[in-house]
């Protein structure tokens, strides 16, 4: 579409190459079948509207009308118009490749939905009309044999999850409907790799997230042989669409849930996400005793699973192996352990672990995410077989294929730091470290040496915070956040007190007071805020 706009423009008579006669149809039925052909071989996408108006504008006018007062000039500059704008958007919001699986299988993927009568459908009230217990849509990926198509491959993420995503920063949603033009190397219903077992690993998304949003490392590790079953949790994810055509979007607001209550929601919540990675094992498990399912004949439950979670989905794999033996390791991807909670945390685990994140959770904007990091380090030290690694620089979303989607948007608004490269470095990275723990429960110190990457180690015995760590000056910010909420019991956006409040270590003793985390008084002493007041 680009190229042809633009030649329209430069060359004004090719709409006549078949004469004087046919230069009133050759040009707009030939613009008319290239946009047709592009539409049905890659997709209509908005990018690309401003070369098609060009193209469209060109071919009528150069097939339509007497040529002696069309100047070359007007269709040059209509169709370069059209196509560098085109050519922006198409950078800005590219219909993105994501990678190609580098293991000896292909990939299948095949959709479920199970009912769960004996739990809520959430934690909170939830809007009239809804299904009122739990309901859980899983795709499970699986190996299939290389080589040929058959089925259908199947779409990286649906369309309307990709405008959900866009609103959600307050663009219009149609800026993101092309994420359905991107297609996974997966094939729907393929039939499955025969002649062997697969082990299997549970993956939970995080917080506004779907279960298709780590779709690349999924199928990567998929591709070396293993079955990932992916859920989505309802309320907790950006979307969820049923295969009966209802849908449930995220929970926006909480009902009846003040500040000072959000700890015990988010608990409630993990218990509840947790619950959801059990009933799927469950729901697996059965599928492999009743053996009519095409899966049953290739997964390997016997010797237990691996649990895989990003952000709330790391704490909610945490959960789930503390809640259930069958879960034998556990790799978390910038882990959101503030619902698990100080004694939960310091619970730790006696299976191995990996902790991969940043340096700083989500840029310590909230009083949720300040204190993330020594939870981190209290859970890894409570946790005799746990690696943490921590990946200096990188961003929140830099673990999921959104940072494939839009590499310049999501850099605009600080939701990604990394360079192209070491965005790449680190998805390929976090794949082989992924592979080599789901095979041998360790931490390959090698692979992750060659990254090439700013890395920090910590292990139960170097994870004890220092005594006197000061606190950053955002994570001051947030407890004076969190201070201002407190006073208001809001849960919404607020502006917080000024740093120059004189009451502010009086403030924070009311913080820690009302705060449901008996930790964050020792931390605050050890930051080196004393006062009489404080207990």
């Amino acid at each position: 579409g680009l190229t042809l706009a633009l030649a329209q423009g430069l060359w004004p008579a090719a709409g006549r190459l078949a004469g004087l006669t046919s230069s009133a149809l050759l040009g707009p039925v030939g613009g008319g079948c290239v946009l047709v052909w592009h539409a049905m071989a890659e997709g209509v996408r908005w990018q690309l509207f401003p070369a098609y108006a060009a193209l469209g504008f060109c071919t009528v006018v150069e097939g339509g009308f007497q040529q002696w007062w069309v100047q070359r000039r007007l269709l040059l500059a209509v169709s370069a118009a059209g196509s560098v704008l085109s050519a922006a958007l198409a950078v800005i919001f590219p219909v993105v490749r994501l990678p190609k699986p580098s293991g000896p299988f292909g990939v299948g993927r095949r959709s479920y939905v199970w009912d769960d009568f004996s739990r809520p459908a959430f934690c909170v009230p939830i809007p009239e009309g809804h299904v009122p217990h739990r309901r859980c849509m899983a795709d499970v990926w699986y190996p299939r044999e290389r080589g040929g198509c058959q089925g259908r491959w199947v779409q990286f993420m649906q369309e309307k999850f990709g405008e959900k995503i866009v609103m959600s920063f307050g663009f219009p949603g149609f800026l993101g409907s092309h994420l359905g033009l991107v297609r996974s190397s997966s094939v729907r219903d393929a039939n499955p790799k025969r002649g062997q077992r697969f082990p299997v690993v549970l993956f939970s998304h995080g917080l506004f997230s779907t279960r298709q949003a780590h779709t690349a490392l999924i199928e990567e590790i998929v591709s070396h042989g293993f079955i990932v079953a992916a859920m989505d949790h309802p309320y907790d994810a950006i979307a969820v669409k049923f295969p009966d055509g209802t849908e449930v979007d995220y929970m926006m607001e909480y009902p009846d849930v003040t500040f000072k209550g959000f700890h015990e929601y988010r608990r409630d919540n993990l218990e509840l996400r947790s619950g959801d990675v059990l009933f799927v094992l469950n729901r697996l498990e059965a599928l492999s005793r009743d053996g009519e399912d095409p899966l049953a004949a290739v997964m390997d439950l016997e010797p237990g699973v691996a649990a895989l979670g990003h952000s709330f989905g790391g704490a909610t794999a945490i959960r789930a192996a503390q809640r259930d033996p069958r879960i034998k390791r556990v790799f978390g991807l910038d882990a959101w352990l503030w619902p698990l909670g100080m004694d939960r945390t310091a619970e730790g685990l006696d299976r191995p672990v990996i902790l991969l994140e940043s340096d700083t959770f989500l840029d310590d904007r909230d009083i949720f995410t300040a204190f993330n990091p020594v939870l981190t380090k209290a859970f890894t030290a409570a946790s005799p077989r746990c690696h943490q690694v921590i990946v200096k620089g990188a961003g929140h979303y830099e673990y999921t294929d959104m940072c494939w989607v839009s590499p310049i948007f999501l850099r605009k608004f600080g939701l990604i730091s990394l360079t192209q490269r070491e965005i790449k470095s680190l998805h390929t990275t976090m794949a082989a470290i992924a592979l080599f723990f789901l095979r041998t429960g360790n931490l390959d110190r090698p692979i992750v040496d060659r990254s090439g990457l700013d890395l920090e180690y910590f292990c139960a015995k170097t994870a004890r915070r220092p005594e006197g760590a000061p606190l950053s000056q955002k994570q001051k910010q947030a407890y004076r956040d969190a201070l201002h909420r407190l006073r208001t019991d809001d849960i919404t956006e607020v502006t917080p007190p000024q740093e120059d409040d004189e009451d502010f270590t009086h403030q924070l003793q009311s913080l820690v007071q009302a705060f449901p985390e008996p930790a964050v008084r020792q931390h605050l002493r050890d930051a080196g805020w004393t006062d009489p007041r404080m207990p």
